[in-house]
């Protein structure tokens, strides 16, 4: 512990401190007045007093401060430790942030899509509208069918008439010729031109009927 306490006072008169090296002078001075026996000596031996009184009083606030010193770099590790943790704990939210902002862009790009489709869905009629729709160009088809086989049913009729009208026709045509076997049919027949059209006629409006 002495060698330590020499270490320490060496370290201090390397350093040059005022306290000291005044305290040593005025030591020196001390000696060499006892030595001389001189009657100074008592004032010499107090002020030497009072100024290693003050040496030691700098020396314990030295040591306060020392030990100030060393709590506060403590407490600031302790910070520096705390600080380095919360740090980490940032750090890690400030992913997880970052991991929900880009999912919240998914999120919003699939909303912003979602929404543009229906749009685009609501120009067209819905399901319902369609369908009836379908059934009524279903329904039109089928009367369209039924009129274009009931036209195609009577086309049929007109021509089975216009049939039996030519035939009609060609059974009158012979029965118009003078026969002559029978001279005075044919004179009836040119006697009477007008019977013999009205009979035609008549005949025309029985093969239309039919």
């Amino acid at each position: 512990m002495a060698a330590a306490d020499a270490t320490i006072v060496a370290n201090r008169f390397n350093a040059k401190e005022t306290h000291l090296v005044t305290c040593l002078q005025n030591f020196q001075k001390f000696a060499k007045a006892v030595e001389n026996g001189e009657q100074s000596c008592p004032q010499l031996a107090e002020a030497i007093s009072r100024q290693i009184a003050v040496y030691q009083q700098s020396i314990t606030t030295a040591g306060l401060s020392h030990a100030t010193y060393e709590r506060e770099i403590d407490s600031f590790q302790q910070s520096q430790s705390g600080i380095e943790t919360k740090l980490q704990t940032v750090n890690a939210e400030i992913l997880e942030l970052q991991a929900e902002l880009e999912k919240e862009k998914l999120v919003r790009q699939q909303k912003e899509e979602y929404d543009l489709l229906m749009t685009q869905i609501n120009k067209h009629p819905s399901r319902q509208t369609t369908h009836n729709e379908i059934l009524r160009l279903q329904q039109e088809l089928q009367q369209h069918q039924q009129a274009e086989t009931q036209l195609e049913q009577e086309l049929e009729g007109k021509r089975r008439q216009f049939g039996l009208f030519f035939h009609a026709l060609s059974q009158l045509a012979p029965s118009q010729q003078p026969d002559p076997s029978n001279p005075s049919a044919g004179a009836v027949a040119e006697a009477n031109p007008g019977t013999v059209e009205e009979g035609e006629a008549e005949d025309d409006d029985v093969a239309m009927k039919e």
